[in-house]
């Protein structure tokens, strides 16, 4: 089964940090496990202060001063989104301008055409038109119109607002900025294999990845169903690297996303018509836990990356603001 977890760091005698900037020494950390998340189950302790591990990243000891962020009410939804979700909904200190930006629209939510034609206007600017913008529809894909938005606000020059994923690609691969993993359709033969293969690129392209590098998912999978059926997917999506993680995890900030169940044997797939109508999705699809997709931190495994559809990450080094 898939795990997701988070480590804290406290001073200790074991091993020191040393700040980028000043190249001082700022403390001596221990790292700590908190407990393992599995999608849908209640965080009892959110009190966890992840840092940030690599080059060229910098350590703020007032991390563990995180300042929780209240959930946008928009709607009449009350609780939009899952303990999982809320528990990784806070403020902290970055390097980059973009990623303070993007953690200050946590929680902003998906809602319906007919829904947001009722809203007022303060609640309409926590949805996901405030990202959206002149260039679609409430009914449209965001994912790729929030990185747009985000980038733009922190003065970044992505070539223009974009509006899906494949547009990302042909930009970044123009510019030189996009590192694709080799990836083959997956298929109810290969997958296993391919997944495998998947994972190892994966984890080197860990080691190069920075804050405000573009993670990409555009590939096939393939999602087993437990009565033994095969779908073949495609995946679509793009969100903005928040750290990569001294646990093996990076943190990624994306928009249209949404945390899943799990459960015996990695996530929890749709089933029955009956499943799909609950949530607008499709037989294969994972079940979605939280009432609205929305923009928010998500922690990602390099298997997990590797299972879902994960083709590359786009470096931004050179215009990241």
């Amino acid at each position: 089964m898939s795990k997701y977890y988070d480590s804290v760091y406290f001073p200790n005698s074991n091993m020191n940090i040393h700040d980028d900037k000043t190249k001082n020494r700022l403390s001596k950390p221990q790292a700590v496990e908190v407990p393992l998340f599995d999608f849908g189950k209640s965080q009892k302790n959110d009190r966890f202060f992840p840092f940030i591990w690599g080059n060229n990243i910098n350590l703020d000891l007032s991390t563990k001063n995180k300042e929780k962020i209240n959930i946008p009410k928009v709607g009449n939804e009350k609780t939009p989104f899952e303990s999982k979700t809320q528990s990784l909904m806070y403020k902290t200190s970055h390097n980059t301008k973009l990623l303070d930006i993007a953690q200050n629209h946590l929680g902003y939510q998906e809602v319906s055409s007919s829904e947001y034609s009722k809203l007022s206007k303060s609640e309409k600017d926590k949805t996901q038109m405030h990202f959206i913008g002149k260039y679609g529809n409430p009914n449209h894909q965001w994912c790729a119109h929030a990185v747009s938005h985000l980038s733009e606000e922190a003065g970044m020059n992505i070539d223009g607002h974009k509006m899906g994923v494949q547009q990302y690609i042909n930009w970044a691969t123009k510019k030189g900025y996009y590192h694709p993993i080799e990836t083959n359709t997956a298929t109810a033969s290969n997958y296993t294999w391919e997944r495998k293969q998947r994972e190892v690129q994966i984890k080197e392209q860990f080691k190069t990845m920075k804050e405000g590098d573009f993670i990409v998912w555009k590939s096939s999978y393939v999602a087993e169903l437990p009565n033994g059926e095969f779908k073949n997917k495609n995946s679509s999506h793009i969100g903005i690297l928040e750290s990569v993680n001294e646990d093996g995890t990076i943190t990624v900030i994306e928009g249209n996303a949404n945390e899943f169940l799990t459960g015996s044997s990695e996530r929890e797939l749709v089933m029955t018509q009956a499943d799909a109508a609950i949530g607008a999705q499709d037989i294969g699809d994972f079940k979605e836990v939280n009432k609205r997709d929305g923009l928010i931190r998500k922690t990602y495994t390099a298997e997990n990356l590797a299972a879902f559809g994960y083709s590359g990450y786009i470096d931004t080094q050179k215009i990241v603001k």
